[in-house]
């Protein structure tokens, strides 16, 4: 009998959390949604956990604007994605305007390969 009691109030528990995880899902996705998410990325090429418009060319150069964000591979190597543009007008626009991609390896994660703990 009772453990037939925890039973019932562990799936209570369990069907609790699943619940509050969609409403916290769905409430970033309305925030994000409110705030403006940028354009969908055309990504052709990927290069470890970047994914690029060109493939990796190790840097660039004459670029009227680059646009780089971080990444993590393999939940322990961080590098750095960039992406060079021809001109500003579609900067962090799609690869229409993209001649050069290139990815550069940071080092390994401090706070997920437990280096920073």
């Amino acid at each position: 009998m009772a453990d037939e009691k925890m039973i019932l109030r562990l799936s209570a528990l369990i069907d609790r959390r699943a619940f509050l995880r969609r409403v916290g899902a769905a409430a970033l996705g309305a925030v994000a949604a409110l705030v403006g998410t940028p354009g969908l990325a055309l990504a052709l090429y990927n290069v470890y956990c970047c994914h690029l418009c060109q493939p990796n060319s190790g840097s660039c150069s004459n670029c009227a604007c680059t646009w780089c964000w971080m990444c993590t591979y393999n939940l322990t190597h961080d590098y750095s994605c960039c992406e060079c543009h021809r001109d500003n007008d579609y900067c962090l626009s799609g690869c229409s305007n993209v001649p050069c991609s290139y990815a550069v390896y940071l080092g390994r994660s401090p706070i997920r390969s437990g280096a920073g703990m």
